[in-house]
């Protein structure tokens, strides 16, 4: 049996280190992102290993080809110290609704916030990003504010709430406002 990809051949060995670690990278932000994903409300960062793990598991990753603590659980708590972390993750007893990855259309264009919390009064939009764009990615973190611009303008006109927007870096952990978006 031929296999399609065979006659690929790599030119420059030495560049199987980079492609390796990109390859890891992304997959550590998905973890992260997938991890943010399961946390409702501020208490249950007390879950966190376990949330860790359950993203690790659903990632089709092994647990041990991972430093769980130092590339996932201490990156997470760091960023959970964050005062404003709570206007993201609420108490529980607030009178709020969380949804997480929940896709919203504007014509034929989907949008899909990693995170909306929709207060009685006004809605926030939140990204999370798992690191802050250095100078040279100048233009990357322009794009991922204008995501965010999209995304509060979408999810004012389905609320019929005004918007908050944000973007959340996990390391170094720093939130971002991006701006709001007022009823019309």
């Amino acid at each position: 049996m031929r296999y399609p990809f065979e006659h690929i051949r790599v030119k420059h060995r030495e560049d199987i280190p980079f492609i390796e670690e990109d390859f890891r990278k992304r997959r550590r932000g998905e973890i992260l992102h997938l991890t943010l994903s399961f946390i409702k409300t501020k208490e249950e960062v007390k879950k966190l290993p376990f949330y860790v793990r359950k993203a690790i598991f659903l990632s089709g990753e092994k647990p041990i080809s991972w430093n769980l603590k130092e590339d996932f659980v201490k990156p997470l708590e760091k960023l959970f110290a964050l005062s404003e972390i709570n206007l993201f993750f609420p108490a529980p007893s607030e009178n709020v609704k969380i949804l997480r990855e929940r896709s919203f259309l504007s014509g034929i264009k989907a949008f899909r916030p990693d995170r909306v919390i929709l207060y009685p009064e006004f809605v926030v939009v939140v990204d999370f990003k798992t690191h802050y764009p250095s100078e040279k990615e100048e233009e990357t973190l322009e794009i991922y504010q204008n995501q965010v611009c999209d995304y509060m303008k979408i999810v004012s006109q389905v609320f019929k709430l005004p918007a908050q927007g944000y973007l959340l870096f996990i390391g170094p952990p720093k939130v971002e406002k991006i701006g709001e978006v007022k009823i019309k």
